[in-house]
């Protein structure tokens, strides 16, 4: 049998499959293995709040001139006419240049029909029973 030269030796130490690696920092390290998908990232831990209900927005809700439902209707003056404006406005009805001004006017008539007509209600430009409780419902 014929002996290797030390570089021969150690090289076939290396490669070949009977001979064990030797010893140090001589050795190849092994190629890690390969995944058949890419690592997932850990989940973060943060905090889970439950979904809020979808509610549509009430604006007319923070209106809080008057919480009644006597008859309220043309050239009537004051704070059961500002409740009427102000939840007519906070709906989107055209009130007049005047605003929430407490004057029941015929812009604030006219904004009470279209209310009504809207809303299947008896088209008579007079606050109600059922127009009070359409407008706050």
């Amino acid at each position: 049998m014929r002996r290797c030269r030390p570089l021969q030796e150690r090289c076939l130490r290396l490669f070949s499959s009977r001979a064990p690696a030797p010893p140090g920092n001589d050795t190849v390290p092994p190629e890690p293995p390969t995944q058949p998908f890419p690592p997932q990232a850990a989940p973060t831990a943060s905090p889970t709040n439950p979904p809020e209900p979808s509610v549509s927005p009430q604006p007319w809700k923070s209106c809080r001139y008057y919480s009644g439902t006597a008859l309220t209707q043309y050239r009537d003056k004051g704070d059961r006419v500002r409740q009427v404006q102000c939840v007519l406005k906070a709906r989107g009805y055209d009130i007049g240049s005047g605003g929430e001004d407490g004057d029941f006017g015929v812009d604030t008539r006219d904004a009470v029909k279209s209310f009504q007509r809207d809303h299947n209600l008896n088209v008579d430009g007079q606050v109600g029973e059922d127009t009070w409780s359409a407008l706050r419902g």
